[in-house]
């Protein structure tokens, strides 16, 4: 029996006897072949927009980057182990650029911060990094990943008096600005000498800034333009696990430029993740008749402990929200649930702290993840009503707000006020 394709009509439209489908096809057929054909709509073209849309961008990143010259062009794989070997006796662009005498003037290498577990592999990671093309460090939230390392490495070079230009990306622009901010207060550097940003327009930095931290976005455009990494001495890349689309875009050019005219750059993948098997493999060499991945250092241990609670554990504060997994979105329930713990946090401290708790001039800070902006809009406007009563200092911070509204989120909290971040996950 033949098998009838089924629609969305459920295949009731194809349901038809052998002999009402033969006398109704053949007086039809003379009418059909006058009319233009027309393709029947694919009902799962939908499930494969992102990919083509993905493959089409990739696509258009490519032929850009080939309309340098024939050296971008990308060979089957065992054509790069000659490549490899080669890059060795390459030139290195280093020796090519004239250091500026005053490059290193007033830096100072003592860090007022606090140890982190980052620095207990100090010697191992700047080993493998100037050893390696590419080097993937995996290490918690806190252990001095994105602060740490391109300041291990920035401290090699200027003991040395040699050149170094470094560059960390970012996700978000707020982190490209707080994290330069942090390392210069560390260093107690002024912004945009020695360390700086970039972030769309908003520029800290000058010709002698060796370390600079941007978004991914700023990096991708960058290379694109470019064509090459030679202006840099060391490209990180920075929470590669969060795998959004110029994250991901970024390191297809930075591999390809890596084989291709820029090998004497050093790249440093970083993540927070333990699942980074995946990024060693795609930067993978050729050693003989395999490849071999890209070295990872595991740093273990955080600053600060982290304690994960669930939502079954919130019972006690009212009613839960249900969670639809076939729909996703904020509910009023969970709203209402994120204000009531926010308003418990007040006797959680106070229990803790006991008298000191009224002493205190700054009590901690909450940070909430939201999936768009009406939901920041909505949960705003519910906390600025209780702002007075709980002393709470809301700041809202999505892609929206302009630069001078997101700085807000780096002054100060008012004395006895709790600051409250709602942001947009993307």
């Amino acid at each position: 029996m033949a098998v009838i394709p089924r629609s969305k009509t459920g295949g009731k439209a194809l349901e038809k006897s052998a002999s009402e489908h033969e006398t109704s096809g053949l007086a039809k057929k003379a009418h059909n072949e006058s009319q233009p054909k027309t393709k029947r709509p694919d009902a799962t073209r939908n499930q494969h927009y992102a990919k083509k849309y993905q493959t089409a961008y990739k696509k258009e990143l490519m032929n850009q980057l080939r309309d340098t010259d024939s050296d971008l062009d990308e060979g089957p794989l065992h054509q790069l182990e000659d490549d490899t070997l080669y890059a060795g006796s390459v030139n290195n662009f280093q020796d090519l650029r004239s250091l500026n005498p005053d490059a290193y003037k007033g830096f100072t290498f003592s860090n007022t911060s606090c140890i982190l577990p980052v620095e207990e592999q100090k010697e191992k990671i700047l080993n493998t990094i100037e050893s390696n093309q590419v080097t993937v460090i995996q290490g918690p939230t806190g252990s001095g990943k994105t602060t740490h390392v391109p300041q291990i490495i920035l401290d090699y070079y200027a003991s040395r008096n040699q050149y170094c230009n470094i560059v960390v990306t970012q996700p978000r622009r707020i982190a490209a600005i707080s994290i330069a901010k942090r390392v210069c207060q560390e260093r107690r550097w002024q912004m945009g000498t020695f360390c700086g940003y970039q972030v769309g327009m908003d520029r800290q930095v000058n010709p002698n800034t060796c370390l600079t931290y941007v978004t991914t976005g700023v990096l991708l455009q960058k290379l694109i333009n470019l064509k090459e990494m030679n202006n840099y001495t060391h490209v990180i890349l920075d929470e590669i696990h969060e795998r959004d689309q110029d994250t991901d875009f970024c390191i297809l050019v930075v591999r390809k430029l890596l084989r291709s005219n820029s090998r004497g750059v050093r790249v440093v993948l970083m993540s927070a993740t333990l699942d980074v098997d995946r990024f060693a493999n795609y930067f993978a060499q050729p050693l003989g008749e395999v490849f071999e991945p890209a070295p990872v250092i595991s740093v273990d241990g955080s600053i600060f402990s982290v304690s994960e609670y669930y939502i079954e554990d919130l019972s006690q504060l009212g009613p839960l929200p249900r969670l639809d997994p076939e729909n996703p979105h904020i509910t009023e329930e969970a709203q209402n649930l994120a204000i009531k713990l926010i308003q418990h946090f007040d006797k959680l401290e106070s229990k803790e702290q006991g008298d000191k708790y009224f002493d205190s001039a700054v009590h901690g800070t909450v940070l909430i993840f939201l999936p768009g902006l009406v939901d920041i809009d909505n949960l705003y406007d519910k906390l600025r009503e209780l702002s007075i009563r709980h002393r709470l200092f809301v700041i809202p911070l999505h892609s929206s707000v302009t630069i001078e509204e997101q700085n807000r989120v780096f002054q100060p909290t008012p004395e006895g006020h709790r600051k409250v971040r709602h942001c947009l996950k993307y």
